[in-house]
């Protein structure tokens, strides 16, 4: 009887992963095959010891009631893998942005940093897009984990449409970087072309800033 509701809950588990969306489907291994990893007593999947992949971010995520509300387990487990992706691309955005820094001479620590909070932010949990199916399996205490996975090509992208969003967002913090050559370096480093910029007259950040012809912000004093 106890082997027949272990089946169960993993079916079930496959069954509601794969109908909430956001990439979810069957499982796992059961817990009596051998292996490496050592969850509760009892041997797990490997990815639940070891979640990174190639070619990809990965995440644990991980819910404590799945027997108390297997749907809203799912979403709670789905929610906190995305937000361990968010801090590993943020990471990667920090590598980049300390790649820029090295070969840009004129770019102070505040004006880096400034820059990678502006970048970083725009990175959201919800955006990330994970793949098709994804493993879960839960542990005799009724825990669930979901073996959350993030192509990095997609993420890439997410990657340079933050890029592009703090651009948009935060223009004061990319006119800090006066020099062109700077832009440049930037734009390598993350692959993304940014608008040409014209007219820009930084030591009027404060009053009037012609940006391609556009006013982007006013202090005047009257």
């Amino acid at each position: 009887m106890i082997q027949l509701r272990k089946v169960f809950n993993i079916a079930a588990s496959g069954v509601l992963l794969a109908l909430l969306g956001g990439g979810c489907a069957s499982t796992v291994s059961s817990p009596q095959v051998k292996s490496e990893c050592m969850q509760e007593g009892v041997s797990a999947p490997s990815w639940v010891c070891k979640p990174q992949v190639m070619n990809g971010y990965a995440s644990l995520g991980i819910a404590e009631n799945y027997k108390a509300d297997s749907a809203q387990a799912v979403k709670e487990a789905l929610k906190d893998g995305r937000i361990e992706i968010v801090k590993q691309i943020q990471l990667q955005i920090k590598d980049k942005i300390n790649n820029f820094s090295r070969i840009t001479e004129t770019s102070s620590k505040e004006k880096v940093d400034n820059l990678y909070a502006s970048i970083a932010e725009e990175v959201k949990p919800m955006n990330i897009i994970l793949e098709k199916e994804l493993k879960s399996w839960i542990s005799p205490s009724g825990k669930l984990y979901v073996h959350v996975i993030a192509p990095k090509s997609t993420s890439d992208e997410e990657i340079k449409t933050a890029v592009k969003a703090s651009y948009a967002n935060d223009r004061v913090t990319w006119l800090s970087f006066k020099s062109k050559q700077a832009l440049n370096n930037l734009e390598k480093e993350f692959g993304v072309a940014m608008p040409i910029q014209q007219q820009v007259n930084v030591a009027e950040m404060f009053r009037t800033e012609k940006v391609t012809q556009s006013s982007v912000g006013r202090n005047r004093k009257k």
